[in-house]
């Protein structure tokens, strides 16, 4: 046992560790969006999950409202709130701004003033390429 113990501390086991891939896929509210090649890796330690991935959409159904990340390598835990991630994107529709996970949902935020927030499905078209780092409790 370590010495000076946080208030509230249930535990000092550190008995979870895990590090893999897992396929991420976006599904919009309507339409569809087909991947293409991906890269994606996870490390779990205890409770934490700490995702990267790298996706090229390959070709779209007329997408649009929420986009969803689908694939996860382990579920979201219940009433933990947003979590928010660094995402990067390349060749997406006319956009210039930031792309926010809320996992499970990948939100817009534009910089120019049309932010398209919950229905951003409609910016993403073939070719896009994501770049995703981001956490998350389970």
């Amino acid at each position: 046992s370590a010495d000076g113990n946080a208030a509230g501390m249930t535990s000092e086991v550190l008995d979870d560790y895990e590090e893999g891939t897992w396929t991420p896929s976006l599904q919009p509210a309507v339409g569809s969006i087909s991947m293409g090649s991906s890269i994606a890796t996870y490390t779990k330690v205890g409770r934490l999950v700490t995702c990267q991935a790298f996706v090229v959409v390959s070709s779209v159904s007329s997408p649009s409202g929420r986009l969803t990340i689908q694939g996860l390598p382990f579920a979201k835990g219940a009433s933990l709130g947003e979590s928010i991630a660094t995402v990067y994107a390349n060749t997406v529709n006319s956009y210039t701004g930031n792309l926010i996970l809320r996992i499970p949902y990948l939100d817009i935020q534009t910089t120019n003033g049309t932010d398209p927030g919950t229905g951003g499905g409609s910016v993403i078209k073939a070719n896009s390429e994501l770049s995703l780092t981001f956490s998350y409790f389970t």
